[in-house]
């Protein structure tokens, strides 16, 4: 996955400080705001989570500001995209689905055409599972 991939803070940030300390900074703080030290302090707890070179650029991109990390909210989707098609090939229901996953038979319908529209999931299949599960209420 490419940092270039859409304009905006969580890009920033990836392309100063790296994929994997950008994933880290997101699953710990996403959706909270946080404030970034001035200066590079010893025993942050953003050198200990961020390593201490992205913590360096961290703090050269945003220091004394404060910013609210992005959720990652896409890459939360995208996941669930990915395990509904890999039950779908198991050949369960997608009210079983739902029930599991905790989410409506809309909801399941819905992550299926997107992992229909990227190829994830062949429209074969789920025309199957859509013929044999009960109509949508």
């Amino acid at each position: 996955m490419s940092c270039d991939y859409i304009n905006g803070i969580m890009e920033d940030i990836c392309r100063e400080i790296g994929f994997e300390a950008s994933v880290r900074l997101a699953a710990v703080h996403g959706g909270r705001t946080l404030y970034v030290p001035e200066k590079i302090v010893s025993g942050h707890h953003l050198r200990a989570l961020l390593g201490e070179k992205p913590f360096a650029a961290f703090v050269g991109l945003y220091g004394g500001e404060t910013l609210t990390v992005p959720k990652l909210e896409s890459f939360e989707r995208w996941k669930r995209v990915r395990g509904v098609s890999e039950l779908l090939k198991r050949g369960m229901p997608r009210r079983d689905i739902a029930k599991i996953l905790g989410l409506t038979e809309r909801q399941i319908i819905n992550l299926i055409a997107m992992a229909e529209e990227i190829g994830l999931l062949p429209l074969i299949l789920s025309e199957k599972v859509s013929r044999e599960a009960e109509p949508v209420k």
